[in-house]
């Protein structure tokens, strides 16, 4: 069974800095939680929801250790997003997948160099004609691709 973590605090704008580190070749199931989020390159989900020009985020941010190495992230259904650069308020945007269907729930990517941090943010969107969030703990993989031979 996955090793569960705990939920990070919800800190607002800054959620990214409590970002749960994720292990290379291990699936761990998460909860997730709501926070708000500004926009960004990589973050561009509608018009910004709140006056402060935030956006209103049900998902979990996630850092992963690089290695120059090529890594895959899975979790399904969910949105991904990759950044990278040390600082929350100074992100660069890696990739990002759009859920569509269950074919679209994965990301590649080469991590940063040895050292340094990408950071992912998953975020959840809602399902069903109530529009409620979908509220099970969530599986996240990360999986380094550069070990297969």
């Amino acid at each position: 069974s996955s090793p569960a973590l705990p939920s990070p605090p919800a800190v607002g704008a800054v959620a990214c800095q409590g970002a749960l580190p994720l292990d290379v070749d291990v699936t761990t199931s998460v909860d997730l939680f709501i926070f708000d989020k500004k926009p960004d390159q990589c973050y561009t989900n509608g018009e910004p929801s709140k006056s402060n020009g935030l956006v209103e985020v049900l998902g979990a941010w996630f850092t992963v250790l690089g290695a120059g190495t090529k890594l895959q992230v899975s979790a399904c259904p969910a949105k991904l997003y990759v950044y990278k650069g040390g600082d929350c308020n100074n992100l660069q945007c890696v990739d990002k997948v759009t859920y569509k269907d269950e074919s679209q729930c994965t990301i590649e990517f080469v991590s940063e160099p040895e050292g340094s941090h990408n950071l992912i943010l998953v975020e959840m969107f809602e399902l069903g004609n109530e529009g409620v969030p979908f509220e099970a703990p969530l599986q996240i993989s990360v999986e380094n691709l550069n070990k297969k031979v």
